[in-house]
């Protein structure tokens, strides 16, 4: 994958594009059909990158009428360029193939810009969950009462699930570490957790975090999401305290689980694993 050649401005990825292995892709005004393309012209007149910063939702000009370059669209339109370019790369590793007759390949499958949009997060990998003995501090450990593998279908990720114990093993909490990203995980984060009210005051939510952050750099990830509701003061106090970066306030779709639990949006946090 060639991530510095990014996504075209009609949505398609020039990061895998195989037709031409010279070419500095459509940001760098390589492509053969640039005097051609409207989505191009379109999205170069109005000052913009590509057709993923157009506010135009329903526009279908060009490419957008194929569901690739629509999914991909829409995809960056809701989680942003890299967060796209890491799914891609993932399943490019893990077989997903761009171009594999001609200029068509797996993403091709799909009839829906919603059905490219759910394969780009639902890459069946069937994981192998790392040791956890060392997952202390010294004053808490994790302890590990589940392993749940992904559910592609129900966009769910392979999933550690973990008491919190002090040294002698009695639980005060528990807490999990949800690995790899996902439109799911941006909304429900990577880590949750729970710490019982006799024990709550003393921080074990924010060190069980930092240990599950080090247990995240081991899985290769480079940032976690974690969220939590508005109106829940406190654990937003944790995610400040824990220094992350409040991306947004957002609404929460209403087939969302947690829109039914009466719940409207969430804060979503990211910290950047160094």
């Amino acid at each position: 994958m060639k991530r510095e050649l990014g996504i075209a401005r009609c949505g398609l990825a020039c990061c895998l594009c195989s037709e031409n292995e010279n070419c500095p892709g459509c940001q760098g005004d390589g492509c053969k059909d640039k005097d051609f393309c409207e989505n191009r012209r379109c999205s170069a007149e109005r000052g913009l990158q590509g057709c993923f910063e157009c506010n135009e939702t329903g526009c279908r000009r060009g490419l957008l009428q194929k569901s690739k370059p629509l999914g991909f669209t829409e995809y960056v339109r809701k989680y942003g360029k890299e967060q796209l370019l890491d799914r891609l790369e993932e399943n490019e590793q893990a077989g997903v193939v761009y171009h594999r007759s001609g200029i068509f390949g797996d993403y091709d499958e799909y009839e829906t810009p919603e059905e490219v949009v759910h394969f780009i997060d639902t890459v069946a990998q069937p994981y192998s969950f790392r040791d956890t003995s060392h997952l202390t501090d010294g004053e808490i450990m994790l302890r590990v009462n589940r392993l749940a593998q992904g559910d592609p279908a129900r966009r769910f990720l392979p999933a550690y699930h973990f008491d919190i114990c002090y040294p002698d093993g009695t639980a005060i909490g528990n807490c999990d570490l949800r690995v790899g990203h996902n439109g799911k995980t941006y909304l429900g984060g990577n880590i949750g957790y729970t710490v019982f009210p006799p024990c709550r005051g003393h921080h074990y939510a924010a060190k069980a975090c930092r240990i599950l952050f080090g247990f995240a750099k081991e899985h290769g990830m480079k940032y976690i999401i974690i969220t939590c509701f508005p109106e829940n003061t406190p654990s937003r106090r944790t995610l400040e305290g824990l220094n992350g970066k409040m991306l947004e306030i957002a609404p929460l779709p209403e087939d969302n689980e947690m829109y039914r639990e009466g719940h409207r949006e969430v804060c979503v946090f990211r910290f950047d694993l160094a």
